[in-house]
Order: structure tokens, then sequence, then C-alpha cells
């Protein structure tokens, strides 16, 4: 555990600075676009009362009536889930750059941890913890955002988080395929726990075949990514009216791709990987 945390100090160092960064732009990004929607409603009451009586009026009915109606909850959520995703790319990003451009550009970097007394698959793991948890620093920064933010709204319009959750819900352009904020624990577990373990591991496992089959790694790491999400667009699609199946099948299906990816890298980085 002290190699691993050792290990996880020095890419942590590596990088802190632009994720903190990354994350005071998540988080400023979200408040000022909030503040902006409630004054945008604020002067839509305005005009239509022909009164000025700032955040107060988020107390009127006419305010009600726009936050019930759905568009204001859904444009806040659009725009700050759209900041998120930016910063989740981010650090799917740093996950390529960490093993491949280190790799290809054979830094000191890589060959300093290389050269480490440590078995080769805790750089593997160090990696794959660092990575994680800049994701789940991420998610739970912006989650904390969203119930701040729907905390808000509750006060000034007298509607549920539940009642909010829905409306949000509703009128995601994405809805057929799945509810974005979810209020069920066994959801947010998979999708919000396990699946950015998954997600990155498979990435690292590819950069793994890359470095490791000379010629054609590149060609069967690509294959290896898509054939993983072919399978997951096939079944989900199956499963699609089906909620606990398609559950179950998330939950099956991301443990075994877990495990597999898990095998071949540990295989790869201590007989194939080359630096």
């Amino acid at each position: 555990m002290n190699k691993l945390l050792t290990l996880y100090d020095i890419e942590f160092k590596r990088i802190k600075k632009i994720y903190f960064s990354i994350l005071g732009i998540l988080i400023v990004g979200n408040i000022s676009y909030f503040i902006y929607s409630l004054y945008d409603i604020v002067k839509s009451v305005e005009q239509i009362l022909t009164v000025r009586g700032g955040l107060s009026l988020l107390k009127t009915d006419e305010a009600y009536k726009f936050i019930q109606g759905g568009t204001f909850t859904q444009m806040i959520y659009n725009v700050t889930y759209f900041m998120m995703m930016c910063a989740i790319i981010w650090c799917v990003y740093y996950a390529f750059a960490i093993w491949y451009k280190d790799f290809s550009n054979k830094t000191k970097s890589v060959y300093t941890l290389f050269m480490l007394p440590y078995n080769k698959f805790n750089i593997f793991i160090s990696k794959l913890i660092t990575v994680v948890s800049f994701i789940y620093g991420v998610l739970v920064s912006q989650h904390i955002l969203w119930l701040l933010e729907m905390l808000i709204i509750k006060g000034a319009s007298g509607m549920t988080l539940s009642e909010i959750i829905d409306l949000i819900n509703y009128n995601n352009t994405f809805g057929f395929i799945f509810n974005i904020i979810s209020i069920y624990t066994a959801d947010i577990f998979v999708f919000y726990i396990i699946a950015p373990i998954v997600a990155v591991t498979v990435l690292f496992t590819s950069v793994m075949i890359h470095k490791s089959i000379n010629k054609i790694g590149g060609f069967i790491a690509v294959i290896y990514i898509l054939s993983i999400l072919a399978i997951y667009v096939y079944y989900s699609l199956t499963y699609l009216v089906f909620s606990d199946q398609l559950l179950l099948m998330n939950l099956t299906y991301f443990l075994l791709v877990f495990l597999i990816s898990l095998l071949l890298s540990y295989k790869l980085i201590n007989d194939k990987l080359y630096v």
C-alpha cells in the first residue's frame, strides 16, 4: 500500500496545479451561469409586472411558472453538464497522456518510474487511481453544485427536489437512453462509481496493447475499445425498456470488462511492454 501511495503521490504532483485549475473553472462557471439565469428570470418577471423588485421577485407566481415550465432548470443543467463533461474529457485526455505521450516521447518520467524497485503493475494501478480520483473529484464537485442549485430553486419555487430532478430528466434530450440525474442508489453506484474505473482501465489497457504489439498494436487497441462499446450499445438497446435487467446487465458487463482489462494489462506490462 505504501508503494502505491508513493507512486500516486508522484503522479498527483505532476498535474495537481492544472487539475485544481480545472476544478476552479468548473465551480466558477457553475456559479456564474446560475446567477445569470436567476437574474434572467427576474428581468422577465419585471417586464411582465412592470415593477423592479430584484431577487425578491423569485417568490412571485410569475417566477414560479418560469421555473416550473422546465426551460430554466433544463438550461442550467445543459450548460453545467457541458462544463462537467469538458472537465471529464480533460481527465480522459490525461489518462492517455500519462501513458501514451510519456512512452512515445521516451520522457525521463517514464524511465524513472520503470527503474523504481516496484512491481510494474503498481505503476499501472497508481496511474489508474490518479485518473479515477480526478474524475471522481469532478463528479462530486458538480453534483454538490447541482444540489446547492436545486436547493436554491426549491426555496424559490416551492418544488421538491424529486420534482426538479424529474423535470430535468423529462426534458433531457437523451432521456430515451437513461436519466442523467439519478436518485436511485444502484444507478449512482454503477454509473458514477464503477463506470469511471472501467472506462479508465479500458483506456489504459488499449495503450498497453498499442505499446506491446509491434506494427498492428494500435489497430488492435482501437478494435478492443470499439468492440466493448459496440457490445454495450447493443445490449443497452435490447434491454432499454427493462430498467432492472439493464441495470443488472450493466453491472455484470462492467465487472467482466474490468477484470479482463486488468488481467490483460497485468500480462502486457510485465511481459510485453517496451519503452
